[in-house]
């Protein structure tokens, strides 16, 4: 197992990534947050390759999907993810 803590280049996203491994089979956990106000690039966490991944965090997003009144732009943002 290794972990790694973050924070990309592109924004205030913070990341805690842990890698660990079962056999011959690679996960990748992910713990985040994300600031208020911040547009996080969520893309940049997986690095184009295919992997079992699983994220958790404060994503400070609100969405209908989740029992907000209304879905503001981070939470569209991490809906389409």
């Amino acid at each position: 197992m290794t972990v790694r803590h973050t924070m990309t280049d592109s924004d205030r996203l913070e990341a805690v990534e842990i890698n660990a491994w079962r056999g011959d089979m690679h996960y990748h956990v992910f713990f985040l947050y994300n600031p208020p106000i911040n547009r996080p690039n969520l893309d940049c966490l997986l690095d184009g390759g295919s992997r079992r991944s699983l994220l958790f965090g404060d994503f400070n997003a609100h969405s209908q999907r989740w029992g907000y009144s209304n879905t503001d732009t981070i939470g569209s943002i991490v809906e389409n993810f």
